[in-house]
């Protein structure tokens, strides 16, 4: 009979801690396949139920995995265009869940990038031999607007091309759609005389997504990022480019999109870059309007700035601005609200108005520390970011309970002309998400970490869609000059600080 109780007993206990093990263990993504196509590694998997998000892993030529990116949302799919011809790559995927467990590893699966041309040897032969074709930068800083005289939405772009030899190609999609198998190829450019495209087979009222990449002989760059026009509308009331000196770069979040602002404190203009999680694309730099200068309580060298978002709602999102003057502790905050189809701003920036009750956590800031707002919807957090250090201390301003984080890994996109700042959010199931993205001037790449709370692991940092953003509009008068400006304008503080 004692031993009849005893199984019981064990039985019991097994079958709890099968129903706790399968609360917290989430299923590894299945059917993962890995596709060379040309330019580009695609991987695809089955989701796994209850994902949030994927980490994807790399090994090149039989060595060890490394992490490589990481996937938002539950969508099984990741471009890899990080590659060099002729070398093999091995994958692998983990899902990540709500409470930010990771499952094991999803099965292997490997591509070979091959470039390859077909030619007659000398006895008539069919061999193939390799070719290496030299990369091709993505078009940068796309533009679109409807052009009244020309009667079309008219494209600009930015890059170093040989028009002799490079080409076009423009792709587009109407409404809403932003997927990739939503966009259509309306033209092919060659030798063309200048980096434009006036796309007339347009009716107006709809709205038009576009994008374009550089090409030459079978050789495609990335696509550029996205832009968005309305045909018959006026482009947005703000200049195309400011006159203003070096901008703040900001960052924000929500559970639908990630988006990297930048302020430019002198002229006041407000321009923004959107991720979109579902599509995986990024949004070109659009214009949202002009706050009013100067700032109450700006002081060059002394001053923070930062953007953050409430959470969408009727196709609407409210962006909040914060000027935080470090050395008086003081802040002024001003609101607008942009249309999520469009990214443009609906709404005028609001008067600013001062912060009252700013507690400065002191202590936790140092001369590194990168200092940015968030908002959650009901309390505007501090969040003091040491990339050199690896910690973040992120506290509420009104002088509550913060938490400080230790052994954050230093993003690898991190160098004298990156910008950091952070972004906040509450998920579905209520948890105050903390993210951290680190935006280089000198390439314009975006690397993103996120963490749940107290006591949780920061994600590794990862180079969100392997997408060149390209340089603000409003850094400078001439955005191509930008990064030589910059460095220039560093180098002249740091030796005044000597």
């Amino acid at each position: 009979m004692r031993k009849k109780m005893v199984s019981l007993v064990i039985l019991v206990l097994f079958f709890l801690f099968s129903l706790a093990s399968s609360a917290y263990c989430i299923d590894a993504p299945s059917d993962l396949n890995a596709k060379y196509k040309g330019k580009f590694i695609e991987l695809k998997w089955r989701a796994a139920e209850g994902a949030t998000g994927y980490h994807i892993n790399r090994s090149t030529g039989g060595g060890s995995f490394e992490a490589i990116g990481y996937v938002s949302g539950n969508n099984g799919r990741f471009i890899d265009s990080d590659i060099e011809k002729n070398k093999k790559y091995r994958y692998q995927v983990n899902a990540r869940g709500i409470d930010n467990n990771k499952s094991a590893a999803s099965n292997t699966a490997e591509a070979t990038a091959k470039a390859t041309v077909v030619s007659d040897d000398s006895e008539g032969k069919t061999t193939k031999t390799t070719k290496k074709y030299a990369a091709i930068d993505a078009p940068e800083n796309l533009t679109a607007e409807y052009s009244k005289k020309e009667e079309g939405i008219k494209l600009t772009w930015e890059g170093e091309y040989n028009l002799s030899k490079h080409g076009f190609n423009v792709y587009r999609s109407v409404g809403d759609s932003f997927d990739s198998d939503k966009f259509k190829k309306i033209a092919s450019l060659k030798k063309i005389t200048g980096l434009k495209f006036v796309d007339t087979d347009v009716e107006k009222g709809k709205n038009y997504n576009y994008y374009v990449e550089a090409v030459s002989g079978s050789n495609k760059s990335e696509k550029s990022m996205l832009v968005t026009a309305k045909a018959g509308a006026p482009s947005a009331s703000a200049p195309k480019y400011s006159t203003g000196g070096p901008v703040h770069i900001c960052f924000a979040s929500n559970m639908n999109f990630l988006a990297i602002g930048s302020v430019n404190p002198e002229d006041g203009t407000v321009y923004i870059a959107f991720y979109d999680h579902a599509t995986n694309n990024w949004f070109s730099w659009t214009a949202v309007g002009s706050v009013s200068t100067p700032f109450p309580n700006y002081d060059e060298g002394n001053t923070a700035v930062d953007i953050s978002f409430c959470e969408p709602s009727d196709g609407r999102v409210t962006v909040c601005l914060y000027s935080y003057n470090t050395k008086e502790g003081s802040m002024y905050s001003t609101v607008t609200t942009i249309d999520i189809k469009t990214r443009n701003a609906i709404a005028p920036w609001q008067a600013w108005k001062n912060v009252d009750g700013i507690a400065k956590p002191a202590d936790k800031f140092t001369e590194s520390a990168r200092i940015s707002f968030c908002w959650d919807q009901t309390t505007h957090w501090f969040v003091s970011w040491a990339p050199e250090d690896g910690t973040a201390y992120v506290k509420p301003i009104n002088g509550g309970t913060g938490f400080m984080n230790a052994g954050l890994e230093v993003p690898s996109n991190y160098g004298e002309n990156s910008f950091c700042a952070s972004g906040m959010y509450k998920d579905k199931k209520g948890n105050l998400i903390t993210g951290l993205m680190c935006f280089n001037m000198d390439d314009s790449t975006a690397t993103y970490s996120e963490n749940s709370g107290p006591g949780n692991s920061w994600r590794s940092f990862a180079t969100i869609s392997n997408k060149s953003i390209g340089v603000p509009p409003n850094a400078t008068g001439i955005s191509k000059k930008y990064k030589n400006y910059f460095k220039g304008k560093r180098k002249t503080q740091a030796e005044e600080e000597e």
